[in-house]
This record gives structure tokens, sequence and C-alpha cells, in this order.
């Protein structure tokens, strides 16, 4: 590296979070490693997509320490709560029958379908963001969420499927009640739980659509964009989501440096959480990404090294 280079002023960097559920804790290590390298002052926005636009909010209030102690501290109740009595199975009560099965069917066929309930979400977030949600927007820092909309037109016209059209929601300008439903429609995972309904539509989870929500991040301009991914690169499923996430986009003059998951076995299933688990990913993340990110230090701070071709 060159004077020139030593004196170059930092370039600003924006993060796309991908979704994975249980997971998500490696997200937590590449970001651990990123702030020790001073690099997350210079990112300026984040995309995110399910348990990323989750850790997108963990991040941006700007407390790694406590995104760490808040993934150490979580279990698989994270995401198996149960769905709401009407699908109760005792039938001791005479509201827990057939009838008002068929009538909650009827009435909201979408959520009384879904076994699980999103209320380990909700106290996780709002345990974490309370007084917090006016630090998410310092330093000029933009924050997107990735969803699914459901089509509703689609759903009559095409029998059993579901069409589902992608959504990108800017979080920035949005109140904190707003912040944290477009958080929560992006990790309603479908068949999981139910949709979140934000206006006239509802929203599902945005892996169902766009995994890898690269697309407003190069719609506004950031020519130095991270990836950190929760599948391993070889992952068949990964490789087709990064074509559909990358499909159109011009990408000329963009650098993206992609962090993929090591070891497969370590990284684990979906929803698998403990704390064993939680340690393994964190550590997985952070030497993943320093084994990915070539630094170049400095006069005005750290830099990446672009990416290899």
């Amino acid at each position: 590296m060159g004077i020139k280079e030593f004196f170059e002023k930092p370039k600003e960097y924006a993060v796309v979070l991908c979704g994975g559920g249980g997971k998500g804790a490696y997200q937590v290590g590449v970001w651990g490693y990123l702030d020790e390298i001073g690099l997350t002052k210079n990112i300026k926005a984040i995309s995110g997509c399910s348990i990323g636009a989750l850790n997108s909010l963990l991040f941006a209030s700007g407390d790694i320490k406590r995104a760490i102690d808040i993934w150490e501290k979580a279990d698989a109740s994270l995401f198996t709560h149960k769905g709401d009595d009407r699908l109760s199975t005792d039938d001791s009560y005479e509201e827990n029958t057939i009838l008002k099965r068929l009538r909650a069917f009827i009435s909201d066929p979408l959520t009384s379908m879904a076994p699980y309930s999103q209320e380990g979400i909700e106290d996780l977030i709002d345990t974490h963001m309370e007084g917090r949600y006016d630090r998410l927007f310092d330093d000029d820092m933009m924050l997107y969420t990735s969803t699914s909309r459901v089509k509703v037109r689609g759903v009559l016209q095409e029998n059993h499927h579901l069409p589902l059209a992608g959504h990108y929601e800017c979080l920035n300008g949005k109140t904190p009640e707003e912040i944290r439903e477009w958080t929560l429609a992006s990790c309603a995972i479908p068949g999981a739980y139910p949709p979140r309904r934000i206006g006239e539509h509802l929203y599902y989870d945005g892996g169902a659509t766009d995994n890898v929500p690269l697309r407003p991040l190069v719609w506004a301009r950031f020519k130095n964009i991270i990836i950190v991914h929760l599948r391993t690169a070889d992952d068949p499923k990964e490789m087709e989501r990064h074509i559909t996430s990358f499909e159109g986009l011009d990408l000329r003059n963009v650098n993206i440096w992609e962090i993929y998951p090591s070891d497969p076995e370590v990284l684990g299933d979906t929803m698998e959480l403990s704390y064993e688990k939680t340690l393994a990913r964190l550590a997985m993340g952070y030497n993943d990404a320093k084994r990915t990110l070539s630094v170049a230090p400095g006069f005005f701070g750290t830099r990446l090294l672009p990416p290899e071709a």
C-alpha cells in the first residue's frame, strides 16, 4: 500500500444481513469483528431479512456487547411459542370445538393455520429496543427491511398457492411502532407464523421472496457492500437465492464482499438454538469475517481492500 492509499479518506460501507433463524448469531460474530477493526463507524446502511432484520436493530442501536448477551441467553422458545388458543386441542370447553376451528379458519385462514406465534421475537424486540429507537439512525444510518407482501387476488385465483411479492421498506422516519411491525413482518415465516397486517396488506418473511436483500442498497447507490450469508457457499438453496437476488442489478463499480459460514456442522439448523450452539456460531462468524476480509490501515481509519475477483 502506497502513501496515497494510506491517506485516503475512509469509504462508506453498507451491510446485507440474510435470513436464517437461530443461525443469526453468526452475524453477531461477524459484526464483532467489524467493530474490532473499527469499520462499524463507516457503515452507513443495513438491509436485513428475517433474523437479519432483527439483528440490524441490535447493531444499529450501537451496543455489540448487549447483542451478544441477548443471543447467548436466547433458546429455542424464541421461535416456538405456540399459537393462540383457537387451535387448542382441549375439548373440555365448549369453545374448543371443531366448530370454533372452522370459524377461525373462515375469518382468518392464514393466522389460524400458523402453529406458532411471534411472542418470543416480540418480547426480544421490546426488551432490547426500549429507549433505544432514537439511536438507530445516529450518524445518518439507513435501515432497510425485506418482506413478502401477500397478493390477495393471487390467493383467490391461484387456489392453494400463496402468491407473494417482494417488498423492501426503508425504516428511516418511521415511528417505533412501525419499525417494530416491519421487523416482525420480515421474521414471519410462512407456514410457521401468521402474517403481519400493515396498512391494507399482509406481509410475510422477506426470505420467501428475497433472502439476500441487496437491491435497496444498490438502488441507494452504495458502492461498498458486505453480505453476511447464513448458508454455506455451496448450499444449492443459497446458490439459487444468490442468482435471484443479483438478477438485473447493475453492479458495475460496486465492491461486494461476501462472508459465508465455513462449516455447516457448526452452523446447524435454522430452528436450532442453544447456548453452546450460539457460542460456536459467534466464534465462526468472527473467524470467517477475519479470514474473508483484507484490512488496510490508514491515517483516517480502517478500510477494506477490494474483494478478490
